[in-house]
This record gives C-alpha cells, structure tokens and sequence, in this order.
C-alpha cells in the first residue's frame, strides 16, 4: 500500500529503503537515546520484522519520503 499528499508518500518498508534506513539507525548521533546504534544485520532485521507485522497483524511501522525521495523518516501507523 502507497499514500500519496502534496509532499510526500507513504510506504509499507521494503528492502529498497535499505540504505536510508541504516543511514539513521546507524548514526549514533542521531541514536543517542536509544540503548545502541543499528549495525546492517539489525536494520535488516528492522525491515524484515515491519514487513511480518504487516502481514500478521496488518499493521507495522511506515517509510515516509518526500517525493523527491531525498528524505526518509519511519513512523508508527
């Protein structure tokens, strides 16, 4: 499922989200107040785990993009 607004768009995660994830779970900057930063295996496991949600329980965490795909954030939905 996709939604669209003026500004952005709203996904299910995908392993193509991959990269944009990591970027943010990875930065231990932007993680200090989380028990550690993300290393490849977890943000893969992060994805993966969304995506079972969605298929168990219809409902998981979301990437949200600004259409020009230049910025990515993930949200409880």
């Amino acid at each position: 499922m996709k939604l669209e607004t003026e500004r952005l768009f709203l996904q299910e995660m995908t392993s193509d989200d991959f990269d944009a994830l990591y970027a943010i779970l990875a930065d231990s900057d932007i993680m200090q107040h989380y028990p550690y930063a993300f290393d490849e295996a977890r943000v893969r496991n992060w994805i993966n785990k969304n995506r079972e949600r969605y298929r168990v329980f219809g409902f998981g965490l979301w990437a949200v993009w600004e259409l020009s795909r230049t910025i990515f954030m993930t949200g409880k939905t």
